[in-house]
């Protein structure tokens, strides 16, 4: 049975902004439907009159909500069939390209310092090792800010939900002591769980049809709801998977079925996942599913090995996988035969001399953030520019092949195909990228471009948002989890150094990929 947490903010007075007259209310409401209905174990509560717990405060401060995130969302604890939820009710500003929630003493006119960066909280939940991590964000009542506001930024790995768009404003509805979302949010919660449980897709309908109907009857102004998600598989995931009646569950495979014959076998697995997750599970039938459904996948070898699938007559021999729900979430799916999606790398050896057994390990352990820094040092010793602090784009043309292939195949072998140097230049060609050392600047290559980091969420930063000539990308925007989108890692383009031409050295990175055939 899976594990339900969440933490729940609700912020009336503020020290430096005008007060608000219900999100405190909002957040009581939404903490007694999670504990009474939803049966979440552990809710943490952050409101203006919220109890102490074991003698901390809860009280909204900046300093008690980074207390808990970084006390409690250190280390994992959750498996990924889990839901952990975050919900804030309060003012949100968007501050430097980056939103914030303002906390009981944020400042408005210094967020860097006093408020809290939505990145920082993601980046603390999604450690937690729950497989659904979901935000519901009631942060934009700042009453009538204009223009690109809150909710502009985008947060990879999560659900999540927003009031508003970025150029509207939240509003609250006297007749209800609540916020119009909230309390819309709420009226679907309950009739779900009385009823049968909604898709994500089906609640952002619901909240894009209700909301703006209920502002229009009280004399609000438009708010326009949506819903986030990084994956078309999180928008058919039903939001409750534990309370979710047979009904759901047939929907599901219904779902599934129809996926895996369309060929989208990634989408087919996690449907199949929410079904384990749910409260009767078939598991037997689900299990069989899924491993006919690995099955089918095709097997890729690279061009570096010379080994084949080992078959029987004209059929790829199966391979049998042993996994949890948990492995098959983060695609952690390991196997009982040397016959795997992904070719080994043991008994490689480098052309200089190089030892790549300390990458390997830490590709091996899922420490993404010093493998990353590690393949940093070995491009550089590759490359042999010891001696220089970043990476150019004169060192076209200067990489040995046999290297660079085995840099990419220990990351595509240890992260079973998500991350990787091929990996990337595959999603720039199905992009409509051209690895060809091209001007990267024409008007119809800047396009692919924007596309390509946002597909891999890479977070450009320039000075005008439509300026491609001179983008930078914030190494602490980087998601070094099994969240991250697939060619996040390894972060090329982290790098370039912050004088180089980041467009054309990564440009120029892609036809080093070609010219050796990865």
């Amino acid at each position: 049975m899976a594990k339900n947490l969440a933490i729940v903010v609700g912020i009336n007075q503020y020290r430096f902004m005008h007060p608000l007259k219900y999100a405190k209310r909002d957040a009581e409401l939404i903490q007694d439907y999670l504990i009474n209905e939803a049966k979440f174990e552990q809710v943490w509560l952050f409101s203006d009159s919220s109890p102490d717990v074991r003698g901390e405060s809860t009280y909204p401060w900046r300093t008690d909500l980074l207390r808990l995130l970084h006390q409690e969302f250190e280390n994992p604890r959750m498996e990924a069939e889990d839901n952990l939820w975050f919900f804030f009710s309060g003012h949100g500003i968007r501050y430097a390209d980056r939103d914030y929630l303002i906390p009981a003493d944020g400042d408005p006119y210094n967020p860097e310092d006093t408020a809290i960066s939505l990145n920082r909280v993601v980046e603390r939940l999604s450690r937690y090792g729950a497989g659904n991590v979901v935000l519901i964000l009631d942060a934009c009542r700042n009453q009538g800010h204009k223009g690109k506001g809150f909710g502009s930024e985008i947060q990879n790995g999560v659900i999540t939900l927003f009031s508003c768009k970025p150029e509207e404003s939240s509003w609250e509805i006297e007749a209800f002591q609540q916020g119009s979302f909230t309390c819309t949010l709420l009226q679907n919660f309950y009739a779900q769980t009385s009823n049968n449980c909604l898709t994500i897709e089906q609640i952002e309908r619901y909240l894009q049809e209700r909301v703006p109907q209920l502002n229009r009857q009280y004399g609000k102004p438009f708010q326009t709801p949506h819903i986030r998600c990084d994956s078309v598989s999180k928008g058919k995931q039903i939001f409750l998977p534990h309370l979710a009646a047979q009904v759901n569950i047939e929907q599901l495979k219904i779902a599934a079925l129809e996926a895996e014959a369309n060929g989208d076998f990634s989408l087919a697995i996690d449907l199949w996942i929410q079904i384990l997750s749910s409260p009767e599970p078939n598991q037997e039938k689900a299990t069989a599913a899924i491993q006919r459904i690995m099955d089918k996948r095709p097997i890729q070898v690279s061009p570096l090995y010379n080994s084949a699938p080992q078959t029987t007559g004209n059929k790829i021999n199966s391979t049998v996988y042993s996994y949890s729900k948990a492995e098959l979430r983060s695609s952690k799916v390991q196997t009982e035969t040397t016959d795997v999606l992904f070719p080994s790398t043991k008994g490689l050896k480098s052309d200089l001399g190089i030892d790549y057994s300390h990458l390997e390990e830490l590709l091996s352990a899922g420490k993404w953030r010093d493998a990353d820094d590690a393949t940093y040092s070995l491009i550089l010793e590759v490359a042999r520019k010891h001696k220089e602090k970043y990476l150019h784009a004169d060192a076209e043309g200067k990489f040995p092949c046999t290297e660079i292939r085995l840099i990419d195949r220990l990351w595509v072998s240890h992260s079973d195909g998500k991350f990787g140097f091929s990996v990337q230049k595959r999603i720039f060609l199905q992009l409509g990228g051209k690895p060809d050392g091209s001007e990267p600047y024409l008007d119809n290559e800047t396009e692919v471009w924007r596309r390509f980091f946002y597909h891999i969420g890479w977070q450009m930063r320039t000075s005008d948002e439509d300026d491609l000539f001179e983008p930078w990308f914030s190494y602490s925007d980087v998601n070094f989890s099994d969240t991250a989108r697939p060619g996040h890692l390894p972060f090329v383009v982290g790098w370039f150094g912050i004088d180089a031409d980041v467009v054309s050295s990564l440009a120029s990175h892609f036809y080093d990929l070609e010219r050796c055939k990865l």
